[in-house]
């Protein structure tokens, strides 16, 4: 990291079919944080939301789709991000098996179970009831203004599994906010 630049405590990874808007990713961010910890000492708590928006791979977006799986390949190499917002828990985990199951164990290298590894955003009473305020983008020169628990609501959430002595930073303060997350689910 260069001078000046901010070390995330925490790191979610997004994979869908179309971006989040801008104003969602940051209000999310900001309420994560709000229950987090200050993991590196640095007198903040910040989570980082990386995007990676994966279509079908074919027409305009295949080049971009291509590079959005390339740096989502890179997060996965670098043991990046711990935490998943998933548009399809189920095309992920078939493609690359990374999820931990909700019980904390690992699903064995052939299980592609996506059901045992995320949970729906709306089961989440923590996160339904986060204050996530509204968001604003322009699409085809219009306006849109909505609500950000409702843009959420079709979204799942789901953890990092390592299946080797390789893990994401603050491994254990990760576990903590996943359990705060998760707090209220059946899990």
């Amino acid at each position: 990291m260069g001078v000046g630049q901010i070390i995330p405590d925490y790191q979610m990874a997004y994979i869908g079919s179309v971006a989040l808007p801008q104003d969602t990713a940051v209000s999310l961010e900001s309420a994560l944080a709000d229950l987090g910890t200050d993991c590196n000492g640095d007198g903040q708590v910040v989570v980082r939301l990386h995007q990676y928006v994966i279509g079908d791979g074919s027409g305009e977006g295949a080049m971009y789709a291509y590079a959005s799986s390339a740096r989502l390949m890179a997060d996965l190499d670098a043991c990046d991000s711990y935490f998943f917002l998933l548009e399809d828990p189920e095309t992920v985990q078939k493609n690359v098996q990374i999820l931990r199951r909700l019980d904390g164990s690992l699903p064995e290298e052939t299980d592609q179970d996506y059901e045992t590894c995320s949970l729906s955003w709306s089961e989440c009473p923590v996160l339904c009831n986060l204050s996530l305020g509204e968001y604003t983008e322009t699409i085809l020169n219009q306006k849109i203004v909505g609500n950000n628990q409702e843009r959420l609501a079709s979204l799942f959430v789901a953890r990092r599994g390592f299946w080797t002595e390789r893990t994401c930073a603050n491994i254990e303060e990760c576990d903590i906010l996943w359990d705060t997350i998760t707090r209220g689910s059946d899990q």
